[in-house]
């Protein structure tokens, strides 16, 4: 659901029918707790997982970053992360002054 568009107007609308999707699903998987249903309830959140990937690279893609993610399970925040480790988001540049600062601050431990 784009809830924010191109020229960075908020679509309430939208909006509201993610989060009532989103609930939706969090009734589902409240109603899956106790139940043998275990292995559909992961095929579902890896397809949530590439839902957060998709929207993490089309954030990034329209500038739209800087950009954070919640999640309140730990398993599924380790695998939105797994899932993100791949995306690539950071110039030449940026990627040498991030090696530089974190040199700098594993020279800074040591002394």
């Amino acid at each position: 659901y784009c809830v924010l568009d191109e020229k960075g107007v908020f679509r309430d609308k939208n909006f509201q029918q993610a989060v009532a999707v989103l609930n939706k699903k969090g009734m589902d998987n409240e109603s899956d707790k106790g139940t043998k249903k275990g292995k559909k309830r992961k095929s579902n959140q890896k397809a949530i997982g590439s839902d957060i990937s998709k929207i993490v690279r089309m954030i990034m893609e329209r500038k739209y970053d800087p950009v954070i993610v919640f999640s309140f399970s730990k398993r599924e925040c380790e695998a939105y992360a797994m899932q993100l480790v791949k995306l690539d988001f950071t110039t030449d540049e940026e990627k040498k002054s991030i090696t530089e600062i974190f040199q700098n601050a594993i020279d800074s431990l040591s002394d």
